[in-house]
């Protein structure tokens, strides 16, 4: 699925100018201020987006000599959160595998030794994954958005499952690097066989390194491809 990258200062300074995306990943949002929280709820928290949030977003209050708060947390993320320092490798372990989020999510998940554990506690949250601290991988439904906390380091496969829950168009289900736009669909294979694209409407698709004419008004075509290799489709009405 295409995506864009952007700066915690893109939103605390210009987010009226970014576009209105169906989902948001905060990498790192661990440091925050009262501006910039203010600045993402009015960005995200509209039209049913999902916001997934990794780690420990908002640990760290800027507005308050920078002071670790569970307040802060809840203020951005909507989930309500338990601490421990912890020393280790930390166990997750999943409550819920049939959440639409899940379909690809591995059978195990390979502990992480972490500094400062997080767990959800909030009755109104699906907790899908937890550590003996609490909920690692959580999602709630809130007032015009959705909420998503993963203490779990983002797979591929979860992040498809995100895309599909978020209502995100996925072009490409075969985890091959693939960029796109409103005219070109990039795909660069990670590995042989057969490459099925979908497209957001219908199409005509001409392969324009070969110049090979693929398919005509269609919205999902297939071809068999190498791999390492390079496909370059352009899309015409």
């Amino acid at each position: 699925a295409p995506y864009d990258f952007y700066l915690m200062n893109d939103f605390k300074n210009n987010a009226a100018k970014l576009p209105d995306y169906k989902m948001y990943v905060f990498l790192n949002a661990w440091r925050m201020d009262a501006k910039t929280r203010a600045a993402i709820a009015a960005k995200v928290k509209k039209r049913n987006a999902v916001a997934v949030w990794n780690y420990a977003p908002g640990y760290i209050d800027a507005d308050n000599n920078d002071q670790f708060s569970l307040d802060s947390m809840k203020s951005l993320t909507g989930f309500t959160f338990t601490a421990k320092n912890t020393t280790g490798p930390q166990n997750f372990q999943w409550q819920e595998k049939t959440h639409p989020m899940m379909p690809l999510a591995e059978d195990t998940i390979d502990p992480q030794t972490i500094g400062v554990t997080f767990g959800v506690k909030d009755a109104k949250a699906k907790v899908l994954a937890s550590t003996s601290v609490g909920g690692a991988l959580a999602v709630k439904q809130l007032d015009g958005w959705r909420s998503v906390y993963s203490e779990i380091p983002l797979t591929s496969a979860m992040l498809q499952g995100l895309c599909d829950y978020a209502g995100v168009h996925i072009y490409s289900r075969s985890f091959d690097v693939l960029y796109a736009d409103k005219s070109y669909v990039m795909l660069y294979t990670s590995s042989a066989g057969k490459k099925t694209i979908s497209l957001p409407k219908t199409a005509n698709v001409r392969e324009v390194l070969s110049g090979q004419n693929i398919a005509h008004q269609v919205k999902q075509f297939s071809e068999q491809v190498p791999s390492d290799t390079a496909r370059l489709y352009l899309l015409t009405e």
